[in-house]
Parts: structure tokens; C-alpha cells; sequence
């Protein structure tokens, strides 16, 4: 066996701590990809459209991805960013298109996404919604600020890991939410 110049480690050492690691939460992983599979029905047999390139694309199959496997943070990152990608995308791919610059902020996109008709007006506030499940994660958060995962746990007595999920959850349904709209939806016509 070829050890790795850095980590000490063989090849066999390697996937024996990578068969520990999938079989750690399997139940959960399972039971996550049952619900992002029920989740995927809303999407149509043919699927979504995921307007934005290369980079919605691979943040889409990551987020999917860092569902399963219970990358919780991960995926809210994720889910927020897509989201950006796809209604700016949207917005500018319209028959009338709508110029957003080159950089734009969430906040403008998903205003001019809810105007345009492309998402409704409860969509708008729950993507607001998803932004402030994302903020505490991207940017530093004193302890004692109330968005603070620690500070949230104490004060609804429950675990950070229940929190993290429970975010997870919102995320990745709201995205797919947005996704089964008729203007993302894949043979809708």
C-alpha cells in the first residue's frame, strides 16, 4: 500500500475511516434522501430547469448532496446561494429581461423576482426568511446575539444539531418549492 506523504495514512487506512464515516447516521442519511426524493416528486417527472450555468448546477447537486450526508450548515449556504443564481438568471432570461448588473444583492434580486410574478409574495417572505437562517453562519455572531446558534438552543432548550436541521429542512424544501414552479419545470408547457 502507497502511504500519503502528509496524512501517514495508506490507502486501506483511508477507506476504512471513509466506511466508518458512511455508516456513521446511516438511518438519517437514509431517511433524508426518502424525504429529498418525496421532496423531488414536486419537481415533475422531467424535472427542473436550473437557470444560472455551471455554478446553480453544481450548487444545486451539492446541496442535495450535503442534505443527505447532514451537512446542515452547509446546505443552508448553499440553498441561499442558489437561490440568488436562479432568479437572477431568471430574471435576466426573461422574454423581457430584467438587467441586474453584474453584482447584485439577494435582497434586490428577490424583490425584483416577486414583482416580475417569478415567485409569489409568501415565497419572497420565506426566501427572506431562508437569508436570515444563512446570515448567522457567513457572518460573525457574538454569542449572546440571539441569532446565534448557541444562544437559540438555550433559549428553546434543544440541541444546536436540531436547529442546524431543522434549517436544513426549511432550505432544501424551499428550494424545491421554487424549483416546481411552472417557469423552472422541465415539459410544463
Amino acid at each position: 500500500m502507497k502511504r500519503n506523504l502528509f496524512s501517514g495514512l495508506d490507502d486501506l487506512d483511508v477507506a476504512q475511516h471513509l466506511i466508518a464515516e458512511l455508516h456513521d447516521d446511516l438511518r438519517g442519511r437514509v431517511a433524508r434522501a426518502h424525504m429529498l426524493f418525496d421532496l423531488g416528486e414536486e419537481l415533475g417527472l422531467e424535472g427542473a430547469m436550473i437557470p444560472g450555468g455551471t455554478i446553480a448546477y453544481r450548487v444545486w447537486i451539492e446541496a442535495r448532496n450535503a442534505f443527505i450526508n447532514g451537512q446542515f450548515v452547509a446546505l443552508v449556504l448553499l440553498c441561499q446561494g442558489l437561490m440568488e443564481h436562479i432568479l437572477a438568471s431568471q430574471l435576466e432570461g426573461k422574454a423581457d429581461p430584467v438587467m441586474l448588473g453584474n453584482k447584485v444583492g439577494a435582497g434586490t434580486t428577490r424583490n425584483r423576482a416577486a414583482s416580475a410574478g417569478i415567485i409569489s409574495d409568501d415565497e419572497l417572505i420565506e426566501l427572506d426568511q431562508l437569508e436570515k437562517l444563512r446570515n448567522p453562519f457567513a457572518h460573525y455572531r457574538n454569542i449572546n446575539d440571539p441569532e446565534h446558534v448557541d444562544q437559540q438552543a438555550t433559549n428553546e432548550r434543544r440541541s444546536s444539531d436540531s436547529i442546524f436541521e431543522k434549517s436544513a429542512v426549511f432550505a432544501i424544501t424551499l428550494t424545491i418549492k421554487v424549483l416546481s414552479k411552472p417557469s423552472f419545470r422541465l415539459g410544463s408547457f
